[in-house]
């Protein structure tokens, strides 16, 4: 099974650009694991097969790495829930301090789970809403995905940005359009995520005459 695991990794993460040594696929199949077992208790991702959880799950968060791209720095993920993207970012890039914002109490126990499991000492969980967040206001990285409250998410990620930092959302058409009629923030082209075709990444800057 293990064998059958690291294949089954490298495989449903290639056509994400993704390469994965051996430390990353460890990683990913412990989530996995932890994920599927929590689930039976609390709800965190209505997908269970493993292997659409690598595409949809880790393939989708570690697509930004590289589309982005998201290399070393501070990252703030927004509603976090079962850690993706933040969470996930963070096991394949070694060098990023992540910081998940998470409202639920169950979810936030369950990231601080997956983040003693997999010896993240440095991931910061803070169990609250954006609203509630005091921490730093000089990320380099907000990251959201299926958020929904876009506004609010634009309005606070403007604040807690350092100057040239950018939030990276994963969007569909519609929530895509809404994002980009606002003026506070200029947009690059949308970038179309690997083996789905209603989802994008979109990622902004804040304008330079907001």
């Amino acid at each position: 099974m293990r064998e059958l695991w690291d294949e089954t990794i490298r495989q449903r993460l290639e056509p994400f650009g993704i390469l994965v040594n051996d430390t990353i696929a460890g990683r990913v199949r412990r989530y996995t694991e932890l994920l599927l077992r929590w689930n039976r208790r609390i709800n965190l991702t209505s997908i269970t097969d493993p292997a659409e959880i690598l595409e949809r799950h880790f393939g989708e968060s570690f697509f930004a790495a590289q589309a982005v791209p998201i290399e070393r720095g501070s990252l703030v993920d927004v509603g976090s829930g079962a850690g993706f993207p933040g969470l996930a970012l963070r096991a394949l890039l070694e060098g990023l301090r992540v910081t998940l914002i998470e409202p639920t109490t169950k979810k936030a126990v369950f990231l601080a789970e997956v983040c003693r499991e997999l010896d993240f000492p440095d991931v910061e969980i803070f169990r609250g809403t954006l609203e509630e967040f005091s921490g730093p206001d000089c990320f380099d990285y907000v990251t959201a995905r299926a958020l929904g409250r876009s506004e609010e998410l634009r309005a606070w990620s403007g604040r807690v940005l350092r100057a040239g930092g950018r939030l990276i959302l994963w969007l569909g058409p519609a929530e895509m359009e809404d994002s980009r009629a606002d003026p506070s923030w200029a947009w690059g082209k949308e970038i179309p995520i690997p083996l789905s075709k209603q989802r994008f990444l979109l990622v902004g800057k804040v304008s330079a005459t907001s």
